[in-house]
């Protein structure tokens, strides 16, 4: 956990560097040019991907799993809760 947070702070640190010109200049990855927006989405369905692997291993290793979200079943019940207050 200490290196993911210092990861996620290094991370956040150089998000908070670019400024809006940043957005549109190339940079290239395995060869490709992307604009910084473009590198930046790529990046983080790639960062998805891996917290999904690192999500399905822990709810398989696990004998008392918690949703990280609405748990199974009770969608309706939390819409009707957000429509009404």
């Amino acid at each position: 956990m200490t290196r993911w947070s210092a990861s996620w702070q290094l991370v956040f640190h150089e998000l908070g560097q670019l400024n809006d010109a940043d957005l549109g200049r190339a940079v290239y990855l395995r060869g490709q040019s992307l604009s910084v927006s473009a590198a930046l989405l790529r990046q983080l369905a790639h960062t998805v991907y891996h917290v999904g692997q690192i999500v399905t291993l822990a709810r398989q290793q696990s004998k008392s799993w918690q949703s990280l979200s609405v748990p199974r079943g009770w969608s309706t019940t939390l819409n009707e809760r957000m429509r009404n207050g």
